[in-house]
């Protein structure tokens, strides 16, 4: 709480008393709030498909996803999720096309590191075909 108070004045810039101010922050953390909460819940299903990919050719990404990706997504999204609000503070959006223009380059080099480590193992992806 008293992070969020001190980011609050610093938000405000000097003005915490002006009641515009502390409303325009609240309005801020609930709308950073939510960007955040779509932010993770995309990057969670990122890493999940990233497991799951590169588990069927028989390699083990959990440590880089969990010491790497992770935290690195969780601080990068903090920023992201400010930037956003602050961009689209007079226009209201649907979520969708936002979320899209995050997760489409991410998914795409996410595929593309996929074929480019498939090649380089020489391995197919493992199928269990049962009859």
């Amino acid at each position: 709480m008293a992070l969020w108070l001190a980011v609050g004045f610093a938000y405000a810039a000097g003005r915490w008393r002006d009641h515009d101010q502390r409303m325009n922050y609240v309005r801020f953390s609930g709308e950073w709030f939510i960007y955040y909460a779509l932010i993770a819940f995309g990057g969670g299903v990122l890493m999940g498909l990233t497991a799951f990919v590169f588990s069927s050719i028989g390699l083990q990404p959990q440590w880089l996803v969990t010491t790497w990706v992770l935290p690195c997504g969780a601080v990068g999204a903090v920023v992201v999720a400010a930037w956003l609000v602050e961009a689209k503070q007079s226009v209201i959006e649907n979520m969708a096309p936002v979320l899209t223009l995050i997760f489409t380059p991410l998914f795409t080099l996410l595929l593309l590191a996929f074929l480019a480590t498939m090649a380089w193992t020489g391995s197919g992806i493992a199928v269990g075909r049962r009859c």
